[in-house]
């Protein structure tokens, strides 16, 4: 999900810019306020872990992964975590 990928990229903040400080709590509070309005079933606590998992496995994983959850409507981590071993 890009809102999750968007999350873990955020903007460097330089010094004791305020402009800086802005942009990273707007930034934050955008992707979460968006994660939100998408009602998942999930945490996002549970969600965003999920997406730094995924971010490193091998693409053939991540695309079972994908296949397995197209037929479940959750994706806990302990899904993944299950799944995985």
């Amino acid at each position: 999900m890009m809102h999750a990928q968007l999350l873990c990229q955020m903007p460097q903040v330089k010094g004791e810019d305020t402009s800086s400080l802005h942009q990273l709590v707007n930034h934050v509070s955008s992707h979460m306020n968006a994660l939100k309005a998408l009602s998942l079933n999930v945490p996002i606590h549970d969600f965003m872990l999920n997406h730094l998992m995924l971010a490193t496995l091998d693409p053939e994983t991540q695309r079972e992964w994908e296949i397995y959850t197209a037929l479940h409507a959750e994706t806990p981590t302990a899904e993944l975590v299950t799944f995985l071993e």
